[in-house]
């Protein structure tokens, strides 16, 4: 019994040190958004493995949702396509062979509750992937400045 407490401890910590929530501002810099002016709150959960979830609630109160991922050392290129009056979202990547030490480049699609869809890129240190900056645009022709 003590030996089961001591592993579902040891579990507890290791997820606790492993997963977080971070928290984006993104700032409107173009389109309807910068007339409302409001600053939104981007959630990315961080588990440390270059992957995770992605939540954003818009002014009117759409909440959009998705995952991003990282490429360490490397640039993606996303590809958004509509079919048939709905919207689907596609994206490919690809490695850069450029030096580009440390950088860590982030890219997220996120879709909306009523058809908004988000496209994000990002970038960040590999010394300090917790803090970085990029950009949110949507097919409404909204763009965020974001910073986390």
């Amino acid at each position: 019994m003590k030996s089961a407490l001591l592993v579902l401890s040891a579990l507890a910590a290791m997820v606790s040190i492993t997963s977080c929530t971070l928290t984006a501002k993104a700032y409107p810099v173009a389109g309807p958004a910068v007339q409302g002016g409001k600053v939104l709150d981007a959630k990315f959960t961080w588990a440390g493995n270059g992957s995770g979830t992605v939540a954003l609630t818009l002014p009117d109160g759409e909440v959009c949702t998705g995952r991003y991922a990282t490429v360490v050392g490397g640039i993606m290129s996303p590809e958004i396509v509509a079919a048939q009056g709905s919207a689907v979202a596609i994206s490919s990547a690809s490695v850069s062979t450029g030096d580009v030490r440390g950088l860590q480049t982030s890219r997220a699609m996120l879709m909306g509750t009523r058809g908004t869809i988000v496209d994000f890129e990002g970038y960040t240190s590999g010394a300090n992937p917790t803090h970085g900056f990029g950009r949110a645009k949507d097919n409404n022709g909204n763009v965020w400045k974001v910073i986390w």
